[in-house]
């Protein structure tokens, strides 16, 4: 429904050319290109958790070596649409 009167919106204040030119310019993306999205995600994500394993491993000495175990804090959040996910952190504090 926002959408319908955004463009219609535009229709009125600009002309009906350039509100179906924006209308049409904000189709959702292809499958190919979301699948193309996720393995480029994907991809930048493994390779910052790789460059960043060493940190990761001091980080998890010096908590242990300052607090014991355990290293980690577990936590559950709430994401988008409600949905429950489980996060992992170091224990800094």
């Amino acid at each position: 429904p926002g959408r319908v009167l955004a463009v219609w919106a535009l229709a009125v204040l600009t002309s009906p050319q350039i509100a179906r030119r924006i209308a049409a310019a904000e189709r959702p993306a292809p499958r190919l290109t979301i699948a193309g999205k996720r393995v480029a995600d994907v991809v930048v994500a493994t390779g910052a958790l790789l460059a960043l394993a060493p940190v990761f491993g001091l980080v998890a000495a010096l908590v242990w070596l300052d607090s014991g175990t355990p290293i980690f804090f577990r936590a559950t959040r709430l994401g988008r649409a409600g949905r429950v996910f489980r996060m992992y952190k170091f224990r800094t504090m």
